[in-house]
């Protein structure tokens, strides 16, 4: 079955209302491990690698359009310091949108390639294989397209191997395990932010 994105008729719903869309995350598996969502989750939109977020801050200022980009999620180290692994664009509209179009389409990032795969460690309970995700409104639940596993596969071997570094850190006792909040929120100039990728 091949999936053909029909975002002229939608008007590229999958890339606005970014931050007002309800999101299922299972939040005990990061907490677990002393991994912390920055910002509050139901509010995140885009997520990104280090490389995309360069790229993509690169490609704007390129382009002259503003965007931001804020840490998604981290953990605390035993110096104070705060570890930053995965980053979100904060738009509630991708401002690469134009005229409902991706102006940077061949640069996308990974997550934007893959959908409407859906990760499984963004649901609960989590699944054995991708979902599709319902908010696209030209897919059906449970299908999968085969034209995109590739993307998918790619995107899930880049997580695994991120979390993979993550969990080396942790087990090496890199990470200050007292503090267990989900969301853990930066004050400006109260801890340092350090990129890890």
């Amino acid at each position: 079955m091949k999936f053909e994105c029909l975002y002229k008729k939608c008007e590229a719903k999958c890339c606005k209302n970014l931050n007002t869309e309800k999101k299922i995350i299972n939040y005990d598996i990061d907490s677990k491990r002393f991994i912390h969502f920055l910002e509050n989750p139901d509010r995140i939109g885009i997520a990104v690698f280090k490389k995309e977020k360069d790229l993509l801050l690169k490609l704007a200022k390129d382009k002259g359009l503003a965007l931001s980009i804020k840490p998604l999620r981290g953990f605390m180290g035993k110096d104070g310091k705060i570890c930053v692994f995965k980053w979100f664009i904060d738009h509630d509209e991708c401002p690469f949108l134009l005229n409902n179009s991706c102006s940077i389409y061949e640069n996308r990032p990974l997550v934007c390639r893959a959908f409407p795969h859906l990760p499984p460690f963004a649901c609960e309970p989590v699944p054995e294989h991708p979902v599709v995700s319902e908010y696209c409104p030209y897919t059906k639940k449970g299908e999968v397209y085969p034209n995109l596993m590739n993307d998918y596969n790619y995107f899930i071997e880049k997580q695994s191997e991120l979390m993979d570094t993550v969990n080396e850190l942790i087990k090496a006792g890199f990470v200050l395990k007292e503090k267990t909040s989900t969301v853990m929120r930066l004050s400006k100039g109260f801890r340092e932010i350090i990129e890890l990728d």
